[in-house]
């Protein structure tokens, strides 16, 4: 791991940010957002966080990790301000590994701009459905470690070497939600604290990607027919995603529905020789259906108008045959776009769906773009989408968690509302813009305020 230049900009500022870099991440991703963001304005450079040396428990790669953030440690003051996109775990496997690179970095950083991803009190992260997010996306291993770490206040012990930052009046805390804000300064403690929505959308894509959606959406309609209605989920295939809600919802829509799978298995959840990833198979047996065995047992049930001694009627048998009924030819995985070709795909669908579970995140990127672009919108009332609707009022659908039934309605209102402008809304990827450049020029003065205060 060594730094990367992403913009070589003679004489002007210096900025460094430090994230996972050109890898099939989330964060990666915003990392060439915020390039997108200024790389007209700064000389910037990244220091790529590469999960395979940070999180290996081999002692040798461990070790190589460690010197790697030593060696980027010796370079930051050489940098007018860092930008720290910040996900605890993708500084090592375990909390001594992260607890230890991360108060190296704490120590030796000036002027930092600390960008909160997820934003979670010591409790939130014992729930079960985070737990089996983290074992699904990093291992049993690492989800073991999370609870332990959380048990001993981790995460507060964490917060507390990037207090001593901001103790020199050095530090700027971003967060993507107005929740999240008011914790990160009422509960954590942290001075300046800022808050602006999570946008994907880089600069340079703005004028294409309408002209781009709608070549799209011919070609979908070549294809498929234009009578067909497109809905669409966007997201790695782990089951906290709960794509399956929208599989099964499917049951529950007019034949000519079909629903658009973008996503692919997380590169963390790859494993040797097996030959299908366990929710990958979940979902292609959902979308099967298990009509088979139910007609083999249908006739006798019928007759006896009982099933295993219980009373049923025929609308209960019918009900039972619907919730099985296969819609595989109605289900189409479209494996992983990049990152363009992800926000093309919502602007070519006629809904985009997220259904998914609640795990303690704070903010959903997929759902800002979505939003950003226009298109209509159906999620979970999970914290992510209740946090963007209170500030986009109105532009979500909303559906409780794992009710296909209400998916199905949700999906066919949503419908009968227009498409929004693309770049309609009052904040997005041009405000985030000036957002993170504000952020960075009031830091660096912050400090160099702090430093000539020092100084008499």
């Amino acid at each position: 791991m060594e730094i990367v230049c992403a913009s070589a900009k003679p004489d002007a500022k210096r900025v460094l940010i430090v994230s996972t870099y050109k890898t099939r991440c989330g964060m990666a991703s915003h990392a060439e957002v915020l390039i997108s963001h200024l790389k007209d304005l700064y000389a910037l450079d990244v220091f790529p966080l590469d999960q395979f040396v940070l999180r290996s428990r081999d002692k040798r790669v461990n070790d190589a990790g460690n010197k790697a953030i030593k060696r980027m440690c010796a370079k930051l003051r050489d940098y007018d301000a860092v930008i720290l996109q910040w996900e605890p775990e993708f500084w090592g496997a375990s909390h001594k590994q992260i607890l230890k690179r991360v108060k190296m970095f704490t120590q030796n950083v000036s002027r930092l701009i600390f960008v909160n991803h997820t934003v979670m009190s010591e409790p939130a992260i014992l729930s079960f459905n985070a737990v089996r997010s983290i074992a699904g996306e990093y291992g049993v291993s690492s989800a073991v470690t999370y609870v332990r770490d959380a048990i001993r206040g981790f995460h507060s012990r964490l917060y507390n070497l990037f207090k001593a930052v901001d103790r020199r009046r050095e530090l700027t805390v971003i967060a993507h939600t107005r929740r999240d804000r008011r914790f990160l300064e009422m509960v954590v403690g942290f001075s300046d604290v800022r808050d602006h929505p999570l946008f994907h959308i880089r600069h340079e894509w703005r004028d294409a990607i309408e002209r781009d959606a709608k070549a799209a959406r011919r070609e979908m309609e070549s294809i498929y027919g234009k009578d067909v209605v497109f809905i669409a989920t966007f997201g790695f295939l782990t089951d906290h995603k709960s794509i399956d809600t929208a599989v099964t919802a499917m049951r529950y829509l007019p034949k000519n529905y079909k629903l658009l799978i973008y996503g692919g298995v997380h590169p963390n959840t790859i494993k040797e020789r097996e030959p299908v990833n366990p929710y990958v198979k979940s979902l292609t047996s959902s979308a099967r259906g298990d009509v088979a065995s139910l007609m083999k047992f249908a006739p006798t049930s019928l007759r006896s108008g009982s099933i295993q001694g219980t009373p049923v009627t025929n609308e209960a048998i019918k009900n039972i045959f619907l919730s099985n009924l296969p819609v595989d030819d109605r289900v189409i995985f479209m494996s992983s776009p990049d990152d363009y070709e992800f926000a093309v795909a919502i602007g070519a669908c006629d809904v985009a769906v997220l259904p998914y579970l609640e795990i303690g995140q704070s903010a959903s990127g997929p759902a800002s773009q979505v939003l950003e672009l226009g298109a209509r919108l159906v999620s979970t009332t999970a914290r992510p989408f209740s946090e963007i609707d209170r500030i986009f009022p109105n532009r979500i659908s909303m559906f409780d968690i794992g009710n296909y039934m209400q998916l199905a309605v949700a999906i066919k209102n949503a419908l009968t509302k227009p498409k929004h402008a693309p770049f309609s809304l009052e904040k997005g990827s041009w405000t985030q813009r000036d957002f993170y450049v504000a952020a960075i020029e009031d830091n660096i003065a912050k400090a160099s305020g702090a430093r000539r205060e020092a100084a008499e």
